[in-house]
């Protein structure tokens, strides 16, 4: 971990893990998930896993029954640690706030086609709706990865969930752009990996920071 919140203000130098320095990833995929993030025009991570608290219409009208499994009891109520005992670690973002990010960045003829990624906790079974509504922009690396692609044994030997999160998380590192929730790890060691390899033309922004330029904008 980096401490209790992971985002760390540009400059911040004595926040950057030692980890960042000294950390080797595969050379296919780290080579592989850049081939992809160049075509991406922004990755959002996606934090709603344990930690949040998921509003029950969400539980209800939204989640699917694969996460229900892991997230509810046999009531379709919240369990305890998911609920974070009413005080959670992270925000969760409803449905329409992305909406508005997606629409927002696709709102040019330029950008119509362009793909967004989405990189989260949970399954792609809960965004189905996301990928109906934006069919042409959306994706996640389950769509764009799978063993096959790979020769290295290391990579088509490993356990899906693992080697999905650093999947997810190189291409959250190398896209040009990306979106991240605050309080996030995952989110902060692509934020600083950004910062410490200098990548001038690679722009995190935090979501708080990110809503709240939206807001003034509607002042």
């Amino acid at each position: 971990g980096f401490g209790p919140y992971k985002i760390f203000a540009p400059g911040d130098e004595d926040h950057i893990h030692p980890l960042i320095k000294d950390i080797e990833f595969n050379k296919e995929l780290f080579k592989k998930t850049g081939e992809i993030a160049k075509n991406i025009l922004t990755t959002i991570h996606v934090r709603r896993g344990s930690g949040c608290i998921h509003p029950q219409k969400y539980l209800d009208e939204v989640m699917s029954e694969k996460s229900k499994r892991l997230f509810v009891n046999e009531k379709g109520e919240p369990l305890e640690c998911h609920q974070v005992y009413q005080s959670p670690l992270h925000p969760f973002y409803e449905d329409e706030v992305y909406f508005k990010i997606f629409d927002d960045l696709i709102k040019s003829p330029i950008l119509q086609g362009s793909k967004i990624c989405i990189v989260h906790d949970t399954f792609d079974e809960d965004y189905e709706h996301w990928f109906e509504k934006y069919p042409k922009n959306l994706v996640t690396s389950r769509q764009l990865f799978s063993k096959e692609s790979f020769s290295d044994p290391i990579l088509k030997n490993q356990q899906d969930d693992i080697l999905r999160t650093f999947i997810d998380l190189l291409i959250l590192m190398q896209t040009k752009f990306c979106l991240i929730p605050n309080s996030s790890t995952f989110s902060g060691f692509a934020s600083n990996w950004k910062y410490h390899e200098n990548k001038k033309n690679i722009k995190p922004l935090d979501m708080e920071t990110y809503l709240k330029s939206i807001m003034e904008k509607q002042k």
